[in-house]
C-alpha cells in the first residue's frame, strides 16, 4: 500500500518537499556551497612540460611563398623533393573563368565538396565529416602530391576553409613538417 502510494502520480506534499530538500543539498554541495576548493585560479604547480618544438610556425609568409613561385618549385612535376602545391581551397562552385575571387597562379582551386563528405547516421544526415580515403586519393592524385610535397593552404574566403583541409590532411597522416597555410589567405598575397 505504502508502495503504491509512492509511485502514483498523486504524491503527498512531503514527499515533494523532502525530494526537493535533497535535490537543493546536492547541488550546493556540488557547486561549491559544501565543499571543495575556493582557490581555482592560482595552482599549487604545474606538472606537465612545454610541447617540444611547440616554437615551429605552420604559417608561410606572402614573400615566402612568392620566393617559391619564382624558383619554380610551385608546379614542379620534374623534382621529387622540392615540389610545392598550393590548395585554394573553399565554398567554390563557378568556374575558374568566372571567380570574382583572387587567386594564386598556379594554385590548385579545391571547391569544399572534394574534402567534406557526408554520412548518414541512423534516422538524418551527418555533415561536414572528414573525406573519405577515396576522396583523398583522388586530390592527391589531381595534383600530383605525394609524400615528399609541401602543400600550402590558401583561400580567397574565410579562413576557416584553408583550416579545414589542413586538418583534413594531418587527419590523413600527412607530415606536419610538409604541411604549411599562407598567412592572411589569397588578399595578403595579392597585397604583398
Amino acid at each position: 500500500m505504502i508502495k503504491e502510494k509512492l509511485f502514483r502520480g498523486n504524491r503527498p506534499g512531503w514527499f515533494r518537499l523532502a525530494i526537493s530538500l535533497a535535490v537543493s543539498a546536492f547541488l550546493l554541495t556540488a557547486c561549491g556551497g559544501g565543499g571543495g576548493s575556493d582557490d581555482y585560479d592560482e595552482p599549487d604547480k604545474a606538472e606537465n612540460q612545454p610541447v617540444a618544438e611547440s616554437s615551429t610556425n605552420v604559417l608561410v609568409e606572402p614573400a615566402t611563398l612568392k620566393s617559391w613561385i619564382d624558383q619554380g618549385l610551385v608546379g614542379n612535376e620534374e623534382a621529387f623533393d622540392e615540389r610545392v602545391v598550393i590548395v585554394d581551397f573553399g565554398p567554390y562552385s563557378l568556374p575558374v573563368g568566372d571567380d570574382p575571387n583572387p587567386r594564386i597562379k598556379g594554385a590548385c582551386k579545391v571547391a569544399r565538396p572534394a574534402l567534406v563528405t557526408t554520412r548518414f547516421e541512423g534516422v538524418a544526415d551527418a555533415t561536414p565529416l572528414v573525406a573519405t580515403g577515396e576522396m583523398m586519393d583522388a586530390v592527391i592524385q589531381e595534383f600530383g602530391i605525394d609524400e615528399d610535397t609541401t602543400i600550402v593552404f590558401t583561400t580567397s574566403s574565410v579562413p576557416f576553409f584553408a583550416t579545414r583541409a589542413y586538418w583534413t590532411f594531418r587527419y590523413w597522416g600527412f607530415p606536419k613538417e610538409r604541411l604549411k597555410f599562407l598567412n592572411g589567405g589569397n588578399d595578403a598575397f595579392a597585397q604583398a
